[in-house]
């Protein structure tokens, strides 16, 4: 797991892969972001915000199209820029504009795609299945919005790609 050194402890976890996420978030007495009411939620459903916490957090419960309102913002998060200037990895909340619907959600778009609860199963066996990954890492284009969502096998790992996990609220 890509664990923060020294001089790296305010950076997002990344070369992570799904099980790993899962696992960590187990035992920190959480949940990898899934369904609104717990565990997993349909692969097919991520741009739901009725279905994906994530996407909920992400859109204000579905109200915006991204963490920041209805308007793009090109410097607001970590992505790529339109000029095909590449991005790199950031300390999290170096991007004040790219905020969620509670405070603290930072860099719901860019920086790390995050691992959720939403996987479909493959010919290739559990490692092959494939995940959910929202809001893109750092190397995604600008413009992502929060219903951005890509994929990758279970036992994917890279440096754009992290996790977030999440509390059930009772």
């Amino acid at each position: 797991m890509g664990m923060p050194g020294a001089g790296r402890d305010s950076y997002a976890i990344n070369q992570t892969n799904w099980c790993q996420a899962y696992a960590y978030c187990a035992w920190a007495g959480k949940e990898l972001c899934g369904a609104l009411d717990g565990g997993a939620f349909d692969y097919g459903a991520f741009a739901d915000s009725t279905q994906s916490v994530w996407m909920s957090a992400c859109s204000a419960n579905g109200a915006q199209q991204y963490p920041y309102g209805a308007s793009f913002k090109p410097s607001a998060c970590d992505l790529s820029a339109p000029d095909g200037a590449i991005a790199s990895l950031a300390p999290v909340g170096s991007f004040g504009d790219c905020v969620g619907s509670l405070p603290g959600l930072y860099d719901m778009l860019g920086n790390v795609g995050e691992w959720e609860n939403a996987c479909q199963s493959s010919d290739g066996g559990a490692a092959a299945d494939l995940c959910r990954r929202g809001g893109g890492g750092f190397d995604d284009i600008a413009g992502a919005t929060c219903a951005f969502s890509d994929n990758g096998a279970r036992n994917h790992q890279s440096g754009t790609t992290g996790f977030r996990c999440c509390a059930m609220l009772p």
